[in-house]
């Protein structure tokens, strides 16, 4: 019996092969498939620093040859009609880093204790914590008080304090005392299939050109 069984199996060993890869691909497409979605999920449950109910974005560019001056006027006389309306809470001016769902990135490097830190910085106004609803989790939001600083103030993802800091970083300065970290806030998700990078909001001091 047990030799009739060998003897059909390798009579079909043709057959068997193909049968063989043919469940071993379909198990590979099965393992990666439930990575997908296990990585897809994890994702989907990471707390956003921000909420973006009933924010309207709107991309301002300075005309061509523009004096920044009169960008910077511009801009500001904008901020004021805007406010000036009873339907709008608040108002942010801040580059394109930091806003939502926005595919570009740029991201510094530099060491703390010896250890390589890698963070993506998104410059905002004090404003910008009261339009996407930012609650830092320690620490403060940027206030009045934190323009014209010798150390810039920033506020970290949490990934970076706990990784980095564990649990005390704020008061710390950083990159050769040019930073001094002063809140700690959730991720700054850029979709739920992408997992989020590590990064610092950074006061900009001073109105850019492009909003």
């Amino acid at each position: 019996m047990i030799r009739i069984f060998f003897k059909t199996i390798w009579n079909n060993r043709r057959r068997n092969i193909l049968l063989f890869i043919e469940l071993f691909v379909i198990s590979l497409v099965l393992v990666n498939l439930s990575v997908f979605i296990i990585n897809l999920v994890t994702i989907s449950r990471i707390n956003n620093c921000y909420n973006i109910d009933n924010v309207v974005l709107i991309n301002l560019s300075p005309k061509k040859n523009e004096d920044n001056k009169i960008t910077i006027q511009s801009i500001s006389n904008l901020k004021t009609k805007f406010i000036s309306n009873p339907l709008v809470e608040a108002v942010s001016i801040c580059q394109g880093t930091a806003i939502p769902y926005i595919y570009n990135i740029s991201t510094t490097v530099f060491k703390h204790e010896k250890v390589n830190i890698s963070i993506a910085f998104r410059r905002v106004d004090i404003d910008y914590a009261r339009v996407m609803k930012v609650t830092p989790l320690e620490g403060r939001w940027f206030d009045e008080t934190d323009i014209g600083k010798s150390a810039t103030p920033i506020i970290i993802s949490k990934d970076i304090e706990e990784k980095h800091f564990h649990g005390n970083a704020i008061g710390t300065r950083i990159m050769e005392n040019r930073y001094e970290i002063i809140g700690v806030v959730d991720h700054f998700k850029r979709s739920d299939i992408e997992k989020p990078y590590s990064f610092g909001f950074v006061l900009e001091q001073k109105p850019g050109t492009n909003r």
